[in-house]
Order: C-alpha cells, then sequence, then structure tokens
C-alpha cells in the first residue's frame, strides 16, 4: 500500500508530462529522427523519458510506470 503510493508518487513528480511528440515537435539529436510520435515499446519508452530526460503523454508515462511496476512484481498493474 504505501510503498506503491510513493512509488505513484515520485512518479508524477519527477518524471513530467508532455506532449510535444504529438505536435511534431521531436528530439532529433542521436539520429532519432525515425522515433515513432508516441513510442510504445519499453526500449523506445526508457530511451526517450529515462535517457534523453523528455517526458512524455499519458500513453507512455502509464506504459512505463505499468512495466516497472510489474518488474517489481505487482500483479495485474493496467494503467
Amino acid at each position: 500500500g504505501n510503498t506503491l503510493r510513493r512509488l505513484v508518487e515520485a512518479h508524477l513528480r519527477y518524471i513530467p508530462f508532455e506532449n510535444l511528440s504529438m505536435h511534431g515537435c521531436r528530439d532529433l539529436s542521436n539520429n532519432a529522427c525515425d522515433e515513432p510520435v508516441i513510442p510504445l515499446n519499453l526500449p523506445l519508452l526508457y530511451n526517450k523519458v529515462l535517457e534523453r530526460n523528455r517526458g512524455g503523454c499519458c500513453f507512455e508515462l502509464n506504459g512505463l510506470l505499468g512495466h516497472y511496476l510489474l518488474e517489481l512484481g505487482y500483479p495485474d498493474v493496467k494503467l
């Protein structure tokens, strides 16, 4: 209970929401010009949000948090 609440609060506090990619504003550094507008697979999400500090839209952030919670052993995470 308390651990899950703290994980979700940290996710909301430290990973920003942004929807620039949906409007064609993508980070073209590191030859990333062929990235999808909204990457939904884990490697692309990880790269965009965590390695490049871009933030993401609801689909991206919820998907990334869902993968993380499943890896931590939380069952049936659907965000």
